[in-house]
């Protein structure tokens, strides 16, 4: 991103949430006089850029990721809001998951995953104190899956399980307990109906 079109666009998220550059930094947290356009060079002529803390902080006033304020920077339409299906863990393998959104799957506003990913809402303990109850996964499907990847297997007789993936032969894959390494297990692939991997979790 140019000089310019951040400065532009730090602008921009002001007039856009009727602020003044001054009202902006104060609502976030920042000396009022962070934006202001005598400070965007130096003493020297140099450019001063903002910090990545100070465009973190107004990103978060104005509930906008980094995402769209490229695209407001560029002067691209943002991104309209996106749905996420997602299910309950316990009603994961009574769901069709070949059918994301029906049956048991509800949808949930998501505009910073892509269409390949869904959420699972864990309702469970059994995985305390690395995910609490109530913890938000998103998974995404069709992911490649790496050596200590954290995923989710949903087996064919309904059974489901959060995994750390340790390697896989041509019929099982062996992991391993998120909170005791030491346990480990093999999982025959032909028992496997779903297994996909968590790329974000709330905390």
């Amino acid at each position: 991103m140019q000089y310019e079109k951040i400065w532009d666009a730090i602008d921009k998220l002001a007039k856009q949430n009727g602020l003044s550059l001054s009202g902006l930094a104060k609502k976030s947290g920042l000396d009022s006089t962070t934006f202001n356009k005598s400070k965007r060079l130096r003493d020297d002529g140099k450019k001063r850029w903002p910090s990545l803390e100070s465009l973190n902080k107004i990103l978060s006033t104005c509930h906008m990721d980094f995402a769209d304020f490229y695209f407001l920077a560029e002067n691209k339409p943002i991104r309209q809001p996106s749905t996420l299906p997602y299910v309950y863990l316990s009603a994961l393998g009574q769901s069709d998951c070949n059918a994301f959104g029906t049956s048991v799957w509800g949808k949930i506003d998501s505009p910073s995953f892509s269409e390949n990913t869904y959420v699972v809402n864990l309702d469970s303990r059994s995985y305390e104190p690395l995910y609490n109850f109530g913890t938000t996964l998103v998974l995404e499907k069709r992911s490649e899956i790496r050596q200590k990847d954290r995923i989710l297997i949903l087996l064919k007789s309904g059974e489901v399980m959060i995994k750390e993936f340790l390697y896989r032969t041509d019929n099982v894959i062996t992991v391993c307990s998120l909170t005791k390494h030491s346990n480990i297990s093999e999982i025959n692939i032909s028992d496997i109906k779903l297994l996909n991997r968590i790329i974000w979790a709330s905390q």
